[in-house]
């Protein structure tokens, strides 16, 4: 889990680093300036995505709803650390 100025984002949504765009395998995001945290803000959206979030309509309806849950919540304690960060609709 990655904490920082009264932020607590789950390691989970930032990800082992094997598994995320190349951009963010290059460099660590901190969440000191508003670009890693709008970084940040959109790896959340594509993960809240139909198809990330279900793997396709693989996932059980639980799974899906765990990962939705963490998402979610994460996007909420971004958005309290800096209310600038452009947050994408999802559904």
């Amino acid at each position: 889990m990655f904490t920082g100025a009264n932020c607590e984002i789950p390691q989970q949504v930032l990800g082992s680093g094997e598994s995320l765009p190349r951009d963010f395998q290059q460099q660590l995001l901190t969440l000191e300036t508003f670009e890693d945290r709008q970084r940040v803000a959109d790896h959340i959206a594509a993960a809240l995505s139909p198809e990330n979030l279900t793997c396709d309509g693989e996932l059980s309806r639980s799974e899906v709803q765990r990962r939705y849950t963490l998402l979610k919540g994460a996007e909420g304690e971004l958005f309290k650390l800096d209310p600038k960060v452009e947050l994408y609709a999802t559904f």
